[in-house]
């Protein structure tokens, strides 16, 4: 954690905090207060993170989650589709840490802290690394996990690597032979062209064919077959 360094910095009341929560569904004035609360939160974190004060800042939010209804609740909802009522369980504590989670991946780019997430534990928010991207292997690995042993994991790794190289040298060979089938159809274009003209032989028009694309003659008659 960086040390704090500002005495002019001011911490959100837990009161903000717990107002800044606070969804409003509906109207479309209602629908602009959610955006902005959104906001709020990012620039709650913009102002901690450049005041060098976040350890103030997630005291705050520790504190504003453990005001939070602690457990799953079940509330009532509507299909906005199809005015069909039913309930869903929710826990207000883990949509509160969600939505300043969030905000906090917005504050941090272009920051020091760029790179790292906001966790929690239990009430306690911190910042964590993010885990760098799987590789290939270590996906695969994790999706077969016990269910085979290290020989076959070794065989089908193998594998795939090798179906990787034919279907990239696949791939390649396709484009290789649609441009060679655009380069000939652009040479039998020309020729076209150039055959109209009277009193032109086979063999002046392959000599000019082969000037205008800056080609020796062999090589207009091997693109052509």
């Amino acid at each position: 954690m960086k040390k704090q360094s500002s005495d002019t910095y001011v911490a959100p009341s837990v009161s903000s905090v717990l107002d800044n929560l606070t969804v409003n569904m509906l109207s479309v004035d209602q629908t602009i207060s959610n955006a902005q609360k959104s906001a709020q939160r990012v620039e709650w974190f913009t102002t901690a993170i450049k005041e060098n004060r976040l350890t103030d800042f997630f005291k705050t939010l520790e504190s504003a989650v453990n005001s939070l209804p602690e457990g799953t609740e079940t509330i009532n909802t509507v299909n906005p589709v199809t005015g069909k009522t039913g309930t869903k369980k929710t826990n207000v504590r883990d949509i509160a840490k969600r939505s300043f989670s969030t905000a906090f991946g917005h504050a941090v780019k272009g920051t020091a802290y760029e790179g790292k997430l906001l966790k929690w534990k239990l009430s306690i928010p911190y910042e964590e690394d993010k885990a760098a991207a799987k590789g290939f292997e270590e996906r695969v690995t994790d999706l077969l996990k016990n269910t085979i042993d290290n020989q076959g994991l070794r065989v089908i790794l193998a594998t795939i690597k090798a179906e990787q190289v034919r279907h990239k040298e696949h791939a390649a060979q396709l484009a290789h032979e649609n441009e060679a089938r655009l380069y000939r159809a652009r040479l039998l274009e020309d020729i076209a062209l150039v055959s109209k003209r009277n009193g032109i032989t086979q063999e002046q028009v392959i000599a000019k064919v082969a000037m205008l694309n800056d080609l020796d003659e062999s090589e207009v008659l091997a693109a052509i077959g």
